[in-house]
């Protein structure tokens, strides 16, 4: 017998991640509160906050006051063109459990250990130090030490985290949120890199949607990585999308 009865999973994506927040609202709707929640980058951020008891309307409020230029430093490259100094104050000041023992629901956070070259599923410790290295996008931000090794982005390896938790469910709720198309100008080296990383990634979701139970991708097309300003319109798509798969799927 499953350990749990609902799982949630959400995948990375940058601003276009916010579509959990959508997902989240659909789910309190439908009275539908996750057992585990596991999450990758973007879907790390949302995911902990989630389950450390903010509701879809808080999450929202948060995030709307979230643009670009507040949301990391930029300094001379060394190992990353921007530090995530800012998200890790912010999640100092929102979160208020420190450790994944302290959450009100169980989390899973992947990071790509690029020391050892191998994914890690995070479920034990400190909270906010595995929360940024999740997000940390390879080249674009500076990976985060853990414990003597360093850490990237989960998504370079796992950005869809099914696997994490299937076996501990009965039924698993995916969100998976980025475009098959970007359609994006390249017009800066943090776009090229962004966009670099997104190549390496874009087809997770899709090989992995058959071990959800409901599977989501919302129609993102016009909204782009860095797009954080269009927080309140890309929630909208995730619930939009949320609640067609809902009317589908029993869950």
């Amino acid at each position: 017998m499953a350990k749990y009865k609902v799982g949630l999973v959400l995948s990375g994506g940058g601003a276009w991640g916010y579509a959990h927040i959508g997902l989240i609202r659909a789910l309190e709707e439908r009275g539908i509160a996750p057992d585990i929640i596991a999450g990758t980058s973007i879907g790390a951020i949302i995911g902990a906050s989630y389950a450390d008891g903010y509701t879809a309307d808080d999450l929202l409020q948060i995030v709307s006051h979230v643009h670009m230029s507040r949301f990391a430093t930029i300094h001379l490259p060394t190992k990353g063109l921007l530090e995530l100094t800012w998200l890790e104050k912010l999640l100092q000041s929102v979160l208020r459990a420190h450790t994944f023992e302290a959450l009100k629901t169980p989390l899973v956070v992947a990071a790509t250990n690029l020391s050892k070259g191998e994914i890690v599923h995070f479920r034990s410790g400190t909270l906010i130090d595995k929360v940024i290295a999740s997000a940390s996008v390879p080249v674009v931000f500076t990976p985060r030490e853990i414990d003597g090794d360093e850490y990237v982005d989960g998504g370079l390896l796992d950005n869809f985290p099914v696997t994490a938790i299937r076996d501990e469910c009965e039924q698993v709720i995916g969100m998976h949120v980025q475009p098959k198309h970007y359609g994006e100008k390249l017009t800066n080296l943090l776009h090229i890199a962004a966009q670099s990383f997104l190549l390496s990634v874009r087809m997770q979701g899709s090989t992995q949607a058959h071990l959800c139970d409901a599977f989501i991708e919302p129609d993102l097309a016009g909204y782009h990585f860095f797009d954080f300003s269009a927080a309140k319109k890309i929630a909208q798509s995730g619930y939009d999308a949320a609640r067609k798969a809902f009317s589908c799927f029993d869950v």
